[in-house]
């Protein structure tokens, strides 16, 4: 009897798995960002960099263009690892990035933005 009962602890263990570990790198205050909610905070001609700042941090990117405007990229990348299955192995991870692309004009202020996301290498456009 101890000894069923020790079998079926042993395959009970091996097909749990943990829930596999994930990595995040950037603002979280972009996680939950959509084209609704940055609508609501971000104002065309009129946001300036210090307030984006103020929300979202530095930027992981920034560029000056030839027509001297100022161009911000934020991005917030999760990368999920995996969890190891016994018999079947580790499956691929999973890879979810989240851009915030904007661009400055030379006075500081909100030109543009585009919300845009990158799943497993498939990229879809929010905005």
């Amino acid at each position: 009897m101890r000894w069923i009962a020790f079998v079926l602890i042993l395959i009970l263990t091996a097909c749990s798995t943990a829930p596999p570990p994930t990595t995040s790198i950037g603002p979280e205050s972009l996680r939950g960002e959509t084209d609704a909610s940055l609508a609501a905070k971000l104002i065309k001609g009129k946001t300036t960099k210090d307030e984006v700042r103020a929300i979202f941090g530095a930027p992981s990117l920034s560029s000056i263009g030839d027509n001297g405007n100022e161009h911000w990229t934020f991005q917030l990348s999760d990368v999920n690892s995996g969890s190891y299955v016994p018999l079947v192995g580790n499956p691929a991870p999973s890879v979810q990035v989240k851009y915030l692309n904007m661009v400055f004009d030379k006075r500081g202020r909100l030109v543009n933005y585009t919300l845009s996301e990158l799943n497993n290498g498939i990229a879809s456009p929010k905005r």
